[in-house]
């Protein structure tokens, strides 16, 4: 059998937060074997954690940020959750002895909270596709046209602190 791709897109994307997942056990090399969460026990644990001075992006519908791969991304911290919904409308029947998987594919970068990491107690500066390397030299910048500026300003508007948890 051929396998056969079907793409979907984001129905809904909404960026919340969640909180912390109970830790269930701690296992030695996480290269080999990641630590298991329960995923609906939630701790308060945020004091173990670093916030990155910065603005995340807001809360509530994200959708439009995940359109297509570009310079435009969810900015989350620690204890937010990205919970994702695709319509299933696209998707053709199952033949006879088929079996379907699903592949979530990301595009988008991570950012370690480490005294050895470039700009690591800050979301600033931004990544973006283009730069040659990270942190990039100077001469090059993130995107500053129209475009970038109005996501920035309209999406990117959640202060470090500013999470449910610190209420």
């Amino acid at each position: 059998m051929t396998p056969r791709i079907t793409e979907l897109a984001t129905a809904t994307a909404d960026l919340h937060w969640k909180g912390y997942p109970k830790l269930l056990q701690a296992t030695g090399d996480r290269r080999m074997r990641p630590a298991a969460y329960d995923y609906d026990v939630v701790q308060a644990d945020r004091d173990r954690w670093a916030v990155p001075e910065g603005r995340y992006t807001k809360y509530g519908d994200v959708t439009p940020l995940l359109d297509e791969p570009d310079d435009m991304f969810v900015v989350m911290r620690h204890g937010d959750e990205l919970a994702l919904e695709f319509g299933a409308d696209g998707l053709p029947e199952l033949e006879s002895g088929w079996s379907r998987s699903i592949v979530l594919y990301l595009d988008g970068y991570l950012k370690y909270v480490d005294p050895y990491v470039a700009y690591g107690s800050s979301v600033a500066p931004m990544p973006f596709h283009g730069m040659s390397s990270y942190p990039y030299p100077p001469g090059e910048a993130y995107p500053s046209d129209e475009q970038h500026r109005r996501y920035m300003s309209e999406y990117n508007t959640r202060e470090a602190g500013q999470s449910p948890e610190l209420d």
